[in-house]
C-alpha cells in the first residue's frame, strides 16, 4: 500500500533494479513516459522559493518588496526570476504571473 501511494503521489509509472539494469529496457521506459507526458502543473517544475517570489509577483510586489518579505536581497529576487522565466518560457512578469493564476 505505501508503495502505489508514493507512486501515485509522485506520478511514478515503472522504476529499474539496479542489478537488473538493461540499456534497452531503460530506452524503452523513457520513450514511454515521453509519450505519456505525465500531467501535472506547469509550476512543479519550480522549487519553493521560486513559487514564493512567483506568488508575491502575482501580488504586483516589486523586487525590493518581495526581498524585504522574504528577507533576501534585490539581487537573489532577480536570481529567482531568471530562474522562472527559463522555466517557465515567459520573458516577463506579467507572463509569469498569468501562469501562476491560471495555476489556481
Amino acid at each position: 500500500d505505501e508503495i502505489k501511494r508514493i507512486f501515485s503521489e509522485y506520478s511514478i509509472f515503472a522504476f529499474l533494479e539496479k542489478q537488473l539494469f538493461e540499456k534497452s529496457k531503460f530506452v524503452s521506459l523513457v520513450k514511454e513516459a515521453c509519450k505519456l507526458k505525465i500531467q501535472g502543473s506547469e509550476l512543479d517544475i519550480l522549487t519553493e522559493r521560486e513559487k514564493e517570489v512567483l506568488e508575491q509577483i502575482s501580488q504586483g510586489l516589486t523586487n525590493k518588496e518581495i526581498a524585504e518579505n522574504l528577507f533576501i536581497t534585490t539581487n537573489t529576487v532577480k536570481r529567482h526570476l531568471k530562474a522562472i522565466f527559463e522555466k517557465l518560457e515567459v520573458h516577463t512578469r506579467s507572463a509569469a504571473a498569468a501562469k501562476a493564476i491560471g495555476e489556481k
